[in-house]
């Protein structure tokens, strides 16, 4: 009996798969156009065209189907050595994979291919076929692979859906079902042929499911929820309950499990930056190309995990500055020879985990920042700076919008935009980039993230009846000031003595227009806040305790708030805000308190 199945619900794994497939293809092409291929990179390609070819035939987009199949035509004489692999065959293969992404892009924004670049791509490449090979192309299986009889690879190769094998007899009249059971693929080249049962070992031993990432979401906001509502059980028992009473005790194993279960749930969420970082071959080869420049791009600690949320948002923001290293920092080779160095250029990428942050950093072997450069741009730009300047603060005037040292304006740079944006988009992901360089040895370029944004560790103060969070990473340290350590200046916002060190004194109740249980300061107690080397006082009544806190956006229901970030449940069920550290600080500069 034949069952029609609805392709409709694999269309997004069909996607995703084809994702990986071209990050596959363009990673072995790219480490193959610096040298010889590594043994299997060929057989690794060439199971990525063959398993794209297969795939979208199932749907019916030809025009993948036909590219890949003379990627695959092509893929198949370097295996078997009929085509000698040599340096120049690099190129017109990743100009294809970029005509595959285009492809892949339209199909999936239901769009109409652009068939004369596929075509193009085609011809490109049957044209380097035939220089060796007089005989032509056979046509494409009709079905692109699926629907040919097969005893000897199973139908989970071609696509992963279905194990049931068995002879081709009919195709679908429309591209959206099909009929069950299904025949069997055509054969792929041997090197790719697995049996049935290897196939299902395989599969049992990566067992893994696609699953939408608004799931995952949805179950991380009904956690959250269900940590408040342990959170107000536990409150509202506290003073009832015996310590050692069979009560008390479950809701402390409530208490356990619930964040074991947090742990585990925010894990899901965690991907390898390595999915960042693995764009940026291409960038590196195409870039250096164009600028005439060697360079070798080197990964550090890709394997790294953090928000799925933020690596979608990194992507940007590390492209701007590995460009940028590229343009501005790495020499030409024979700059590079004559100053000693070697005459290709490094630029490495390398991440790590740091108490409860991931840090990031991008750093080249070129010349480095010219102090002199960036004190003569500022000058004409009319900002405070002097020969005095500490170099730390100097490279922050690079974030400044407009500011660029470049002499002429190209189309990699030169228009000073750019940076001001990385440092938005960082600042946006409640992160902080910073720069170091060195003259004649390199530049460095260093970001610092959460994890995740889910999740904040916060320490928790009042302001009268309202409670408020600060991100613990912000603060440095909390005291009692003594009468006489405030002093009001006329015009200018008052200023206390920290350790010998005066900083600008921000009133929270002021800013947030409360009634504190203590107006003098010297009767409050006093947080000192941190944000890229500027420091400020903060007022407040109470330090509640810290604790982790789920973070609620508040821009879902209400307008932006100055000064806050977003928001928090508390576990007495009462909201707590949460600071905007920076915005807080970005007061003290214009005198506004």
């Amino acid at each position: 009996m034949a069952v029609s199945i609805d392709l409709r619900q694999f269309i997004d794994v069909f996607f995703e798969e084809t994702d990986e497939h071209l990050s596959v293809m363009e990673h072995l092409l790219l480490s193959m156009n610096r040298q010889r291929p590594e043994p299997g990179a060929l057989d690794a390609i060439l199971r990525a065209a063959h398993s794209i070819k297969g795939s979208a035939g199932i749907f019916g987009f030809h025009a993948l189907t036909s590219l890949t199949h003379v990627m695959e035509s092509l893929f198949d004489r370097l295996r078997r050595g009929d085509i000698k692999w040599r340096a120049e065959l690099a190129a017109p293969l990743l100009d294809a994979t970029d005509v595959l992404k285009q492809l892949r892009n339209s199909y999936r924004a239901q769009q109409q291919p652009d068939l004369t670049r596929c075509n193009d791509a085609c011809e490109k490449l049957e044209s380097l076929i035939a220089e060796h090979d007089s005989e032509a192309i056979p046509d494409s299986d009709e079905g692109y692979g699926f629907f040919a009889p097969s005893s000897s690879v199973p139908t989970s190769e071609a696509y992963g859906f279905f194990d049931t094998p068995a002879p081709a007899n009919e195709q679908p009249s429309e591209p959206s079902t099909i009929a069950a059971p299904l025949p069997e693929p055509a054969a792929a080249p041997a090197t790719q042929v697995e049996t049935l049962s290897e196939a299902k070992k395989r599969r049992s031993e990566t067992a893994t499911i696609r699953v939408h990432v608004d799931k995952i979401d949805q179950i991380i906001n009904l956690l959250g929820e269900l940590i408040i509502a342990q959170s107000m059980l536990q409150q509202s028992h506290a003073e009832t309950l015996a310590f050692d009473s069979p009560q008390q005790q479950a809701l402390n194993l409530l208490e356990r499990h619930t964040r074991h279960l947090q742990s585990a749930v925010m894990s899901i969420r965690m991907v390898p930056i390595a999915m960042v970082f693995n764009r940026f071959p291409r960038v590196v080869h195409d870039l250096s190309m164009q600028l005439g420049k060697a360079v070798e791009l080197e990964f550090v600690g890709e394997h790294t995990e953090l928000d799925k949320n933020l690596v979608e948002k990194l992507s940007d923001p590390l492209t701007h500055l590995v460009r940028n290293s590229i343009d501005h920092g790495i020499e030409k080779p024979e700059q590079r020879l004559q100053q000693g160095k070697p005459a290709h250029g490094t630029i490495k990428l390398a991440a790590h985990e740091s108490s409860g942050s991931i840090v990031i950093t991008i750093s080249d072997d070129g010349a480095g920042l010219n102090r002199q450069k960036i004190l003569n741009k500022a000058r004409m730009l009319g900002l405070n700076v002097s020969d005095t300047t500490p170099d730390k603060d100097l490279w922050q005037l690079l974030f400044t919008p407009g500011f660029s040292t470049a002499e002429q304006v190209t189309d990699v740079s030169g228009r000073g935009v750019g940076m001001d944006v990385v440092k938005r988009n960082i600042t946006e992901l409640n992160g902080r980039v910073e720069l170091s360089s060195t003259p004649g040895q390199g530049t460095q370029t260093t970001i610092r993230l959460p994890l995740t944004l889910a999740i904040l560790d916060g320490m928790v103060v009042a302001v009268g009846e309202q409670r408020f969070v600060i991100p613990v990473e912000s603060i440095v340290e909390s005291l009692q000031p003594q009468p006489g350590d405030v002093r009001a200046v006329s015009g200018q916002p008052q200023m206390i003595n920290v350790r010998g060190q005066y900083l600008p004194l921000l009133q929270l109740h002021q800013l947030m227009n409360l009634t504190p249980q203590f107006s003098a300061p010297e009767h409050a107690l006093i947080v000192v806040l941190e944000h890229e080397g500027q420091r400020a006082a903060l007022q407040v009544d109470e330090l509640c305790g810290q604790q982790q806190v789920v973070i609620k956006s508040l821009e879902t229901h209400y307008k932006k708030v100055a000064n806050i970030s977003s928001a928090t449940i508390m576990g007495d069920g009462r909201v707590a805000l949460i600071l905007h550290v920076e915005q807080l600080l970005t007061r003290t500069q214009g005198g506004k308190a």
